[in-house]
């Protein structure tokens, strides 16, 4: 099996089975194998490394299926359960390093923490494609509404 392949299994159980919580569930089935696939063929189509991309995409908001955004223990888990994922999967200490913190940190292009990499500026790129391409926030505004609001 590759290594990709024993990253997906591994994080499909952490979204499915060890998820604290409903987002986690949706983010795995709608948001995250997305971003994933698409993070791949962007990838293949300009010649970033495919694995390393493709793994990085399975992890990138690993933290949501525990956790709420801003929580204390939300960066630390994720890092530490992406670097355990990783090295289960075969992965060694620079291409660790490289994937979560090269990669992965900076995907959200926050001010001083943009992609510097080919790969992490592929993932950036699949992951912005996946909130402006589909209901993603149309989602999260419904399921932010009121309680007494049934609709948008």
């Amino acid at each position: 099996m590759e290594k990709s392949e024993k990253v997906f299994k591994q994080v499909e159980t952490v979204y499915l089975a060890d998820s604290n919580r409903g987002m986690g569930k949706w983010m795995w089935n709608n948001h995250v194998q997305w971003v994933a696939d698409k993070a791949k063929k962007l990838a293949e189509k300009y010649s970033a490394n495919t694995e390393k991309v493709y793994c990085a995409a399975l992890l990138h908001d690993l933290a949501d299926c525990q956790f709420e955004r801003g929580e204390e223990d939300f960066d630390s888990w994720s890092e530490n359960k992406g670097k355990e994922i990783l090295a289960e999967a075969g992965f060694v200490g620079d291409e660790i390093k490289e994937i979560l913190e090269v990669i992965v940190r900076p995907h959200s292009c926050r001010p001083g923490n943009l992609p510097t990499t080919l790969e992490g500026k592929v993932l950036a790129t699949a992951d912005a494609m996946f909130h402006l391409q589909t209901s993603f926030f149309p989602m999260l505004c419904y399921k932010q509404r009121p309680e007494h609001t049934n609709s948008y």
